[in-house]
């Protein structure tokens, strides 16, 4: 493969590994090394990453369900994220009441193609994310998201037309700002 060719070794993640790249912190949530978690379905399998770091945290999920968002809730509190990559692309079968409701993020980024036969993200995930005041981003109409988090702030900037130019943002995530 490129990366055996490039020199890049591989390593196999599973909860609890952590580490460090700079002042970031990533730490493992899913998948477990145990049997159980082994013989899930393919997609509750996906890694899940907390990003922690100077007055940020992220929350990526893969394609979970609601079996194992329910899981990584039991664990212990649910990770605080500012900003969620939404789980399985904003899919109904998951993004449980639960899960919106115990995580609170104050940004979601559905990742998601232009008219996918999956009609993602749900309709009802979007207004409940909505509702609980999350500011919602989709790369299918959004194009390609950048977060940038200068001085304090966070910024999105989206890729569209052939550049980063565009910033979807002007505030901190905690203002109200207008979105085009």
């Amino acid at each position: 493969n490129r990366a055996d060719s490039a020199g890049v070794p591989l390593l196999a993640l599973a909860a609890p590994d952590e580490f460090r790249i700079g002042p970031w912190r990533i730490r493992v949530a899913n998948p477990g090394r145990t049997r159980a978690e082994e013989e899930e379905e393919e997609n509750d399998r996906s890694l899940v990453l907390i990003v922690q770091g100077p007055l940020r945290s992220l929350l990526f999920t893969g394609d979970i369900g609601r079996r194992t968002e329910a899981r990584l809730l039991q664990t212990g509190p649910p990770p605080r994220a500012e900003v969620l990559v939404a789980p399985h692309h904003g899919s109904s079968s998951a993004n449980s009441p639960g899960w919106i409701a115990a995580l609170r993020p104050r940004a979601v980024v559905f990742s998601v193609g232009r008219s996918n036969r999956f009609g993602h993200p749900a309709e009802s995930v979007l207004q409940a994310y909505g509702r609980g005041g999350a500011r919602i981003l989709r790369t299918d109409r959004d194009g390609a998201i950048l977060l940038a988090a200068p001085q304090g702030r966070t910024l999105f900037y989206r890729y569209r037309d052939g550049d980063w130019l565009h910033q979807l943002t002007q505030t901190d995530l905690g203002e109200d700002a207008e979105m085009p």
